[in-house]
């Protein structure tokens, strides 16, 4: 349906997101990346018609709340599209979801690992593979291919406790 590119994050800490007197939020580079570059951006894709609704509207939001105050900056950058969500907030909203699922929680970072992996299994394609998910390396990106196979291999040996295998990362 869409993507949305990051180019840097919030320079926060896990605190709330302060602007300056300008509007202005500073910011820093991606996790592992040195600089703010469109070469160190990621690409996020969505690929669920719902959420990009929801991120449309939001980002509409955003835009409006930006014009519509002379303190904040008209920077796309400086745009919210999830207010007031801290590292705290938003990984206490994930356990919550999962609890109400009856689900065995698991870290956003393991959620996109997992979805990695998904990926990895509908398409089979590396480069497009790596390219969502933000790697540069094929050094990396193979642990979700080397995950994909271990599922394969569990199910293909008709091993009926594969379920039980631990693979968490």
């Amino acid at each position: 349906y869409g993507y949305f590119t990051l180019m840097s994050q919030p320079d926060n800490g896990s605190k709330n997101i302060v602007r300056d007197e300008n509007g202005v939020i500073k910011r820093k580079p991606l996790k592992m990346k040195k600089a703010i570059s469109e070469k160190n951006a990621r690409v996020i894709p969505v690929i669920n018609r719902e959420l990009w609704k929801v991120l449309i509207g939001r980002a509409k939001r955003a835009s409006a709340a930006c014009k519509n105050r002379s303190n904040l900056s008209p920077n796309k950058a400086d745009y919210l599209l999830f207010p007031g969500i801290t590292k705290t907030t938003s990984t206490n909203r994930l356990k919550q979801a999962f609890a109400k699922a009856n689900l065995k929680y698991r870290s956003w970072h393991c959620c996109r690992h997992s979805r990695g992996t998904f990926l990895h299994s509908i398409r089979e394609d590396s480069a497009l593979g790596k390219r969502w998910l933000g790697h540069t390396s094929d050094r990396v990106y193979q642990k979700y291919v080397h995950t994909h196979e271990a599922l394969l291999r569990a199910i293909n040996s008709k091993n009926t406790d594969w379920e039980n295998d631990d693979f968490d990362f």
